[in-house]
């Protein structure tokens, strides 16, 4: 019996000695490489010295400027003056707007964004889209004008300043384009049409 026994204690610990090895190391996840983001999809690219035509509109993109005052004329006798507030300056785009259309197209029919150097943003609220001579709000059926877009740009902004880029969103029936509130986002405007130019300094 004592044989017997020791033979089967013998036989049971055989068995068990594969189980005792090292324990295998987890396979290595495959190497990827590290995700790039995905470029941000800004619509339609614009130039300084082109223009964003349609059938409707032509508009021009003369100059970009940064001063600390800005002086228009609006008759051969008068002129105006953009007020600015101590500790800012004005950067402003410039260029012509010729409405090509049978209908009236107002500057309400545009939302424009402005970045500078893609650090210093301003919302389409703080934007101003004016006509000349008289900052009018309205273009109409054939008629041909200057314009400007400004914002107001910190002076400490103004020794860094690189680029600005300007997105423009319109809608193909001139309504106004809307602020979207995503649920799990920032806001967006949502329209038919978005454009860009980004631009430094420098005239047509």
């Amino acid at each position: 019996m004592k044989k017997l026994l020791a033979l089967l204690v013998s036989a049971a610990l055989c068995l068990a000695l594969p189980a005792c090895g090292a324990p295998e190391s987890a396979p290595s996840p495959s190497a990827e490489p590290p995700a790039t983001p995905a470029p941000i999809h800004r619509g339609t690219e614009l130039e300084m010295g082109g223009s964003l035509s349609t059938g409707d509109f032509v508009m021009s993109f003369d100059a970009l400027e940064l001063v600390p005052e800005f002086t228009y004329d609006t008759s051969d006798i008068s002129s105006n003056s953009i007020w600015v507030e101590p500790g800012y300056m004005l950067l402003i785009l410039r260029g012509t707007f010729e409405n090509l259309s049978d209908r009236v197209i107002s500057t309400d029919s545009f939302k424009i964004t402005v970045s500078v150097n893609e650090l210093y943003f301003t919302d389409s609220g703080r934007v101003r889209f004016e006509l000349l001579p008289n900052f009018g709000g309205e273009s109409e059926p054939g008629s041909r004008s200057e314009y400007v877009v400004y914002i107001y740009l910190p002076e400490q902004m103004t020794d860094l300043f690189e680029t600005a880029a300007f997105d423009i969103y319109f809608n193909d029936d001139y309504s106004r384009p809307e602020l979207l509130l995503p649920v799990d986002g920032e806001p967006y405007i949502g329209a038919d049409h978005r454009c860009y130019l980004i631009t430094g300094l420098r005239e047509a």
